[in-house]
């Protein structure tokens, strides 16, 4: 019987203090300003450029500073679709 009012304090008091434990921060990535000219949002420019991008190799080829952007934008999408401020 003991035991059973022990239990019944502890687990209340550990679901509390569980309550209180710190939460991860949310990722949060930016891409430059000259990464979506001319789209409406960041995040639509990044779809259409990746998509873009990796649908045609040929356009990274010799061009590696067009390939940073294209992975650049990737994990920016990686980030904002998941957590973006479309999300509930």
């Amino acid at each position: 019987m003991r035991d059973v009012r022990a239990c019944a304090l502890f687990l209340p008091l550990m679901a509390a203090v569980a309550a209180c434990a710190p939460t991860a921060p949310v990722p949060e990535a930016t891409l430059p300003p000259d990464a979506f000219v001319g789209a409406g949002d960041d995040a639509r420019s990044a779809i259409f450029s990746t998509a873009t991008a990796f649908a045609t190799p040929g356009v990274l080829a010799n061009r590696p500073d067009a390939a940073a952007q294209a992975i650049a934008q990737l994990e920016f999408l990686a980030v904002e679709i998941p957590t973006g401020p479309g999300t509930a």
